[in-house]
């Protein structure tokens, strides 16, 4: 397998989570790859915010690590920031 054909699996997959996470309903609980997917962030970065008491919250079933959808959207409610194209000329 070439190094573009194995980029273009992970691209299909990280789609393919993306989708997942927002088809899913508000209630569900998402493993930290659809979650991080969901976000556009990655894994580690969703690893690395949760060792320091930061990012959205999440639920551990015995060694699992679970986030509900709706917390990932209140997290990103309140943590991200919407930019309007009016706002892309101020630097």
């Amino acid at each position: 397998m070439t190094a573009r054909t194995t980029r273009r699996c992970a691209l299909q997959r990280q789609t393919e989570l993306s989708r997942l996470f927002w088809a899913a309903p508000d209630a569900a609980l998402l493993d930290r790859r659809t979650a991080a997917a969901g976000l556009g962030y990655t894994v580690a970065w969703l690893e690395a915010v949760a060792g320091r008491g930061e990012g959205p919250s999440y639920t551990r079933i015995g060694r699992r690590v679970r986030y509900r959808k709706a917390d990932v959207l209140a997290w990103l409610a309140r943590h991200g920031e919407r930019v309007t194209p009016s706002d892309e000329g101020i630097r």
